[in-house]
This record gives C-alpha cells, sequence and structure tokens, in this order.
C-alpha cells in the first residue's frame, strides 16, 4: 500500500508509522532518567500514550503532588465530554498516581522540552492544550503555535495569585463564574487579547443538581446540629499569600464544637500546607489529637481525597480566602471565612467581596460572636448566598454541562490556526459592555 493510499484509507496508521520512522525505533516506552535523583526511575514514558485513540485535547501538568487534586477534579470532567484526550505529565509521581487511579486513561510522561515535542509530533490531531495550573514547565507547551492554549484553573478565590500577568500566556482562560473575570478587570494590567469563557465548575454538577431535589425545609432543620468541615487553606508560596487559619483552628473548632449542640467537625488540610513552613507539615494530626482531648467529635479527611466527594457530608463551613468558597457555595449552606487583616496580605477583588454571601471574621473572638448569632437567629444570608452561587460558581452553567460542550468545540477548531466559526461570544476583559459578557 503506497504512503497516498494509506493516508486517504487509514489515516491513524499512517500517521502512527509516521511517528515511528521519525523516531527512529517507534514510540520509545521510556528512557532512564539523567538527572540527579535516578530513583525516580523514568524521566520520559509513552507506553502508556495510545495514539490510536487520535487524542484531539491535552490535559498537561508540570506539578507533583498538588497535580494529584488537580487530576482528581479534571480528568473526570474531560471524559464526560466524550472527546478523546491525553494527560500530559512532567514528574514521575504524578504520573504513577494517575496510573494507578486511572490505568485506563492515555498518558505520557515527559520532563525535558526535547521530550515534550515528541510527543506533540505523535498526536498530529490535537487541538488544544489545557492547563490547570501556572508551572515554569508550561512553557515547554505554550510555544506551539498551532495550538489553541486554555488554562482552567484548579479553583476559584481572591487569593492574589488568581490575576496577574502570567495569564497572558494563554489564548483562552476559562473561569467558573463571573467573578473572577471581573478580579482580571480590576487589575492594572491589559488581558485585552485574552478570551474569557465561563463553564461553571463541572467536578461539582452531581452535587448541584443532587440538591436541587432535596427540600429546603429539611437542610434547615439539619442545621440546628451542625456537621462542620473546616477547609483550612495552607501558607501560600509567599508571606503575602499567606491567608492560612491553622495557627488559630484549635481555639475555632473548639469553640464552634461547643456552641452548635455538640456538633461533629471534619477536618481536611490542604494538600501544600507545610510546604513553606516545616511546622505545619503535621498539622493534620496534631489538631485532629487536640479535638480529642477536649472532647469533639472529628474526622480527618485524608488530604490527596478529592473535596467534592465530602462536601456533602456537611452542612456548615468554615474556610479561608481560598477556592474551597466556591466549592462550598454549591451546597448552598452557611459559608464561614476568614479573612485576616494583616496589611502585608494581598487579594484580588471581584465585585462581591466575601461578606456579602459568608459571614467573614478576622479573630476567634469575632468568630464566636458570629457563630452564636448564627445559631440564635438562623441563616441570615441565605439569599445573597444564592447570587453568590452564580456570580462565583457559575451554578447556571454548571447545571448545563457547559464545560463538556466547550472542550467538543475546542476539539473541533480547525488546526495550524485557521480560525472556525465559534457558536459562542467571547468576551474581552476590557471595553466590552457589560450587557454582552456571558
Amino acid at each position: 500500500m503506497s504512503k497516498l493510499t494509506k493516508l486517504i484509507l487509514r489515516p491513524k496508521q499512517f500517521f502512527y508509522d509516521a511517528g515511528r520512522k521519525r523516531s527512529g525505533k517507534g514510540l520509545p516506552t521510556a528512557r532512564p532518567s539523567t538527572g540527579a535523583n535516578r530513583s525516580e526511575t523514568n524521566s520520559f514514558n509513552v507506553s502508556h500514550l495510545n495514539v490510536m485513540t487520535a487524542p484531539r485535547v491535552l490535559l498537561h501538568s508540570g506539578e507533583g503532588q498538588p497535580g494529584e487534586a488537580h487530576m482528581s477534579m479534571w480528568i473526570r470532567s474531560f471524559e464526560e465530554s466524550e472527546v478523546p484526550f491525553a494527560v500530559l505529565t512532567r514528574l514521575p509521581k504524578l504520573y504513577n498516581f494517575i496510573r494507578k487511579n486511572w490505568p485506563h486513561v492515555s498518558i505520557a510522561l515527559a520532563s525535558k522540552a526535547p521530550e515534550v515535542e515528541e510527543i506533540i509530533n505523535y498526536l498530529p490531531h490535537l487541538k488544544a492544550v489545557f492547563y490547570p495550573s501556572h508551572t515554569g514547565n508550561n512553557l515547554h507547551l505554550l510555544r506551539f503555535n498551532h495550538l489553541e492554549h486554555v488554562f482552567i484553573g484548579h479553583g476559584d478565590s481572591d487569593k492574589s495569585g488568581s490575576a496577574h500577568k502570567f495569564f497572558r500566556a494563554y489564548d483562552q482562560v476559562w473561569t467558573a463564574g463571573q467573578a473572577h473575570i471581573d478580579r482580571f478587570r480590576n487589575e492594572s494590567v491589559d488581558f485585552g487579547h485574552v478570551q474569557f469563557l465561563k463553564v461553571g465548575r463541572p467536578a461539582l454538577s452531581p452535587i448541584v443538581k443532587a440538591l436541587d431535589q432535596v427540600d429546603p425545609e429539611l437542610r434547615d432543620e439539619m442545621r440546628k446540629r451542625p456537621t462542620i468541615l473546616y477547609l483550612p487553606t495552607w501558607e501560600g508560596t509567599f508571606e503575602e499569600q499567606n491567608y492560612s487559619s491553622l495557627t488559630m483552628s484549635g481555639e475555632l473548632l473548639k469553640a464552634a464544637s461547643g456552641m452548635g449542640n455538640r456538633s461533629s467537625v471534619l477536618v481536611k488540610i490542604h494538600p501544600m500546607t507545610g510546604h513553606r513552613n516545616a511546622a505545619l507539615k503535621r498539622s493534620d494530626s496534631q489538631l485532629l489529637s487536640l479535638l480529642k482531648d477536649v472532647g469533639v467529635v472529628g474526622e480527618l479527611i485524608d488530604r490527596s481525597e478529592p473535596l467534592d466527594q465530602h462536601l456533602l457530608r456537611a452542612n456548615v463551613f468554615i474556610c479561608d480566602t481560598s477556592a474551597v468558597i466556591t466549592e462550598c457555595l454549591a451546597v448552598d449552606a452557611p459559608i464561614f471565612v476568614y479573612r485576616p487583616q494583616d496589611e502585608y496580605l494581598r487579594f484580588t477583588q471581584s465585585a462581591m467581596p466575601p461578606d456579602h454571601f459568608a459571614y467573614v471574621f478576622s479573630s476567634t473572638e469575632e468568630f464566636v460572636e458570629k457563630f452564636e448569632t448564627f445559631m440564635k437567629e438562623g441563616d441570615t444570608l441565605a439569599q445573597q448566598r444564592a447570587e453568590a452561587r452564580q456570580y462565583l460558581l457559575g451554578i447556571e452553567e454548571t447545571r448545563a454541562n457547559r464545560f463538556s460542550d466547550e472542550v467538543r468545540r475546542v476539539a473541533s477548531l480547525a488546526a495550524h490556526g485557521e480560525q472556525a466559526q465559534r457558536d459562542t461570544a467571547w468576551l474581552a476583559v476590557r471595553g466590552m459592555p457589560r450587557e454582552k459578557q456571558q
């Protein structure tokens, strides 16, 4: 069979054979690491990259352990889109985690830029790369001009990292709701070329739809005996990003349990806790031990477990300034948010501050006061929280599975820079009237 005939009749086989010929010996399955840490076995592995499925989109993570939570959030959502996709990881730890938990997923491991280029050459049908976090090795993919580069993130919050200049490296930024877009609008940076689109939070869709079937009066009755889920964030890469309440967590939870008819407490520590401050590495067990000593019924949730699996277990949340606020909104339950008052901390700003829909506190004393008022007078912020669910979470987009629709749209875009007709109205960060924003 000639090459032309094969291209016409068996295009998948043609490109597969072309990849084998280009490499000289086909797809290499693995290469030994040449880095300093040889204990991490391989730095290049494509033995589980299935080119026969003709992946149209690529989910990339340059993270180590933090990437476990990101992948737990996004792999399921990409599977639900029914678009052929592959995963590219840059570190063996995350590669092995995905192989263990999703053995059926097409995946490659490549630590170096030339290896990334090889993988792109093996995927001739690829149209877009999706990024759940900012890592330096994103650059190894961003240089491919024929691909669309889409930042999807791993959360939504007022942290300073939610809107900064590096976002200008992407073609598109997909957000949960309007809040994240407004954070960009409020920064003194030109994001005019970036296309923004609201897609909701696909991982929270089952929770949103399940709660739609629950009688609101039943939920109000359940809140008389609170089950509290405490979700402190980590200490941040820099001190200006340290929004964590962990150092006051013992007092907070003792107070909440004592006022809430001996309410039970669930605790899930952020996976990155202790990354900058080694004294916090054992905060999980230390906090659980403290609760037991004072007679509080507590349960520690493993750091690596997806949060969405535990949200419905609680009817009151205690959070820091972080992306979990948006996730808790899916449950439509009272949220108490720690907002430190230190002058050196940086926040981004949307059009709806947390104190509009959550019970914000900056000290243990303020928390006790607001929690006592909540137990006596009930949930006075229910209506404002309903507004926040759409503004921050994109509740309607979540219900409508907008993310899957948009992945399918991106996957159908013409390759090599050709512009396809878009059936959605894109918005620019600057200059477009708000009534035209989606």
